[in-house]
């Protein structure tokens, strides 16, 4: 079967393709010779020929091949981690968020893994899944124009601007399963710039609240301990006062120095 009957058909992408060599015909094009399940092929991508360092060094690295925006161009890409591979037993459907998985395999994770379709994990098989919460909102035309004007709808607009606000990078080595990234770290500066300048006044300390909270969440489980062994010591006969009462001298001998206290 040809690859590129595949690739065309189905508009998607073929994994663990290796790339064996880098040529160009007779019109100056560039034709990959790759090695996939069906064997060895040559494949015309559509581009010229490129001759870079960097593509060069591609040789022989395994990834997979994807279609370029139309029928007809092609173009390969390796995975960042050279040990990972699709592993297509593993895939399935999340029956929580009905959304599909695929299955991957690498070096540090042998027995398989799943990362969410369409996400080509990073190093190690590493990536951050998606943790996104849907929030919609009505925007104004005037908006709705400005995207226009830009070539872009809101949406666009909007998750570049949150990537951006939000410092997110959406890195090879450890790709986010929600699409999200920057466009720039000139760009994560304005945004920063606007936020601050825009609602600066009402900014918390909010490491130091969460903190805080974590805190207090620790207390009151040891409180929640503290109950639930008086309770055991009640129902076992024991008198709540004396427990009381030992729990306090013992908390007194513990207790440390204070300023001005005896010691």
């Amino acid at each position: 079967m040809d690859i590129r009957t595949i690739l065309d058909s189905r508009l998607s992408c073929v994994h663990n393709v290796r790339l064996m060599g880098i040529s160009k015909d007779h019109h100056g094009g560039e034709i990959l010779t790759i090695k996939w399940s069906q064997g060895t092929q040559d494949l015309a991508t559509g581009f010229p020929h490129r001759n870079y360092s960097n593509v060069q060094a591609r040789i022989n690295s395994v990834g997979y091949m994807a279609m370029a925006g139309r029928p007809g161009k092609f173009y390969f890409a390796p995975y960042y981690d050279q040990s990972l591979m699709r592993f297509p037993d593993l895939d399935g459907v999340d029956h929580q968020d009905g959304r599909s998985y695929w299955g991957w395999i690498c070096a540090e994770r042998p027995r398989g893994f799943h990362a969410p379709s369409g996400v080509i994990p990073g190093e190690r098989g590493r990536f951050i899944p998606d943790e996104t919460i849907p929030v919609t909102i009505a925007v104004p035309s005037e908006f709705v124009r400005l995207c226009r004007a830009y070539k872009m709808n809101p949406e666009q607009m909007l998750r570049g601007f949150i990537g951006d606000a939000a410092g997110l990078h959406n890195l090879l080595s450890c790709p986010r399963a929600d699409g999200y990234g920057s466009n720039g770290s000139d760009e994560r500066q304005f945004a920063s710039d606007w936020i601050d300048r825009a609602y600066g006044h009402s900014r918390i300390d909010l490491e130091a609240r969460e903190a805080a909270e974590q805190k207090q969440r620790l207390r009151d489980a040891e409180l929640e301990d503290f109950a639930g062994i008086l309770d055991d010591f009640i129902d076992a006969g024991g008198d709540a006062g004396s427990f009381v009462q030992a729990v306090a001298s013992l908390a007194e001998t513990m207790a440390p120095d204070q300023p001005g206290g005896s010691h």
